[in-house]
């Protein structure tokens, strides 16, 4: 069966380009596509496959496809917390530390030759 329809925001029913269009078959991923910058998808589904529209900031949206008919597929925003990040100065430090070590034996190498 061929799938086609557009992705939109569930609130603002704005299209949203580049939504993972991806086919499924008992859960392992068989197949995708992405949606072109106007929200628009054109996919073909093998019999018993479903789709699933994900999207970084969007919920994951499985919807029901019939044959041959155009769909809107709706994505509701999400918003997870961001968790704690830790900086430490250990890599800071090495990466000043190799800065430091690369140029000693560039001038080592320059002064040799």
């Amino acid at each position: 069966m061929i799938a086609k329809g557009q992705v939109v925001d569930s609130k603002t029913r704005v299209s949203i380009p580049g939504v993972n269009v991806g086919e499924y078959r008992n859960n392992q991923l068989v197949g995708g596509t992405i949606t072109d910058v106007n929200g628009n998808f054109l996919k073909e589904v093998a019999s018993g496959n479903v789709l699933r529209f994900s999207a970084v900031g969007y919920i994951t949206n499985q919807p029901v496809l019939h044959d041959n008919v155009l769909i809107t597929v709706p994505l509701t925003e999400t918003s997870y917390d961001v968790p704690t990040v830790v900086v430490t100065a250990k890599r800071t430090y090495y990466k000043y530390y190799l800065a430091a070590l690369v140029i000693a034996v560039s001038v080592f190498i320059y002064y040799k030759a």
